[in-house]
């Protein structure tokens, strides 16, 4: 994942630097999403479920197929 700490801190850097309200808006606007991107993800990963089908036998040097759900 990008990494978007850095973006966020020269927002905030440029917010206090100009005292630019609506800048202040942004990085708390920002702030959120990252933060709301992060708790979504890890919530979507653990709900997660990976199953693999395949024939449990076969001869040496056979291709079977696999299926992934």
């Amino acid at each position: 994942m990008l990494n978007l700490w850095p973006f966020l801190f020269l927002v905030l850097l440029l917010a206090v630097t100009l005292k630019v309200g609506f800048l202040y808006h942004i990085f708390y606007l920002l702030v959120l999403v990252v933060l709301l991107a992060h708790l979504w993800g890890r919530y979507a990963v653990g709900r997660l479920v990976v199953r693999r089908r395949f024939e449990p036998r076969a001869f040496y040097g056979e291709t079977i197929p696999v299926v992934l759900e």
